[in-house]
């Protein structure tokens, strides 16, 4: 109610669209509370055999939560109604968002009585109205068996928003990966570092055949060496020079 008010004080026309929100809100989440606790079970048995309360492990905490949950709005109450606490308690949080503020919130308590009896009373209108088509009719949604055309299939499929996000993000960066797999992992990066490799295990395997265990052949090698570095010597460094 409080950003309610907040948003009819900047513009009516947004307040509109916040309440078509609640009311939304409000069949919604109650929608789910009748099909999940006051409707017929639409399972097989066998996953009907298996369901049983929470373990006070669970249950525990859930009673903390849902006790804050139902007294927790009482410390934010409107200014008309009583101290506002919670707002003085964290105004030094929000003073630099503050003084951003487009259109200041000024309403009398008449108004703000008004605004939250109406965005209370359709939020109310939307629980009986859930009440009625899934207690009372027992209309159940509609299933993977029941064929759907038109609003309905579109609705059901969510706006087909994960097959775009799929389509526009998912397909192109699984190809755009495949593709820098397959050419710069495997072509590129692997052959380099396997051609190197196998460039010093061959290397490794001929020059393993110079240590025949021949010292003749040793000391052949030697004096080979030895010429090597003589014409190194004389040759190599005049032609340096």
């Amino acid at each position: 109610d409080e950003i309610l008010a907040s948003v009819f004080a900047a513009s009516p026309a947004l307040w509109l669209l916040s309440i078509a929100g609640t009311m939304l809100t409000a069949f919604y989440m109650f929608r789910l509370l009748f099909l999940t606790f006051k409707s017929r079970f639409r399972g097989s048995n066998e996953k009907l055999r298996h369901i049983h309360e929470t373990t006070v492990t669970m249950m525990f905490p859930l009673l903390i939560l849902a006790v804050l949950s139902a007294v927790g709005g009482f410390i934010g109450l409107p200014e008309s109604m009583g101290p506002h606490g919670l707002k003085t308690f964290l105004e030094p949080v929000f003073a630099t968002s503050a003084s951003f503020k487009l259109h200041p919130v000024s309403h009398s308590n008449v108004q703000e009585y008004i605004l939250m009896s109406v965005s209370v009373s359709l939020a109310l209108l939307m629980v009986a109205f859930a009440w009625r088509l899934y207690v009372v009719k027992q209309n159940v949604p509609f299933g993977e068996e029941v064929e759907k055309t038109g609003v309905v299939r579109l609705i059901y499929n969510k706006f087909y928003v994960d097959e775009i996000y799929d389509f526009l993000l998912i397909k192109p960066m699984l190809w755009l990966s495949g593709m820098f797999h397959s050419v710069l992992e495997l072509k590129m990066i692997d052959t380099t570092i396997e051609s190197i490799g196998k460039f010093i295990i061959g290397s490794g395997r001929q020059l393993r055949l110079l240590q025949t265990g021949n010292v003749g052949f040793y000391l052949f090698a030697m004096v080979l060496g030895i010429i090597l570095v003589l014409i190194f010597n004389v040759f190599g460094f005049s032609f340096i020079q």
